[in-house]
């Protein structure tokens, strides 16, 4: 049995998603507006770019607020630091 400890992959960063996200959200747009696209692939592409956009809003937003807490963890820290 191979070892699943090597196959694992780093997370993905803030950056590295919106790439992702921006040419899926291309590929779907351009699936939407074909002249020769079925109504059905038309649903399911309007469908993809809605969970696309919620889940690139929910991993913004998350972002923020890990960067924003971090900054209150160090300011708490810094004024919390007795002076010697």
């Amino acid at each position: 049995m191979a070892d699943r400890r090597k196959n694992k992959r780093k997370p993905f960063t803030l950056h590295k998603a919106q790439l992702i996200g921006t040419n899926a959200l291309a590929e779907l747009e351009r699936i939407l507006v074909h002249p020769d696209t079925g109504i059905n692939e038309r649903i399911r592409a309007a469908n993809g770019i809605a969970s696309l956009l919620n889940a690139y809003s929910r991993i913004t937003e998350t972002a923020d607020i890990e960067k924003r807490l971090t900054a209150l963890e160090v300011l708490h820290e810094n004024r919390t630091r007795k002076v010697p």
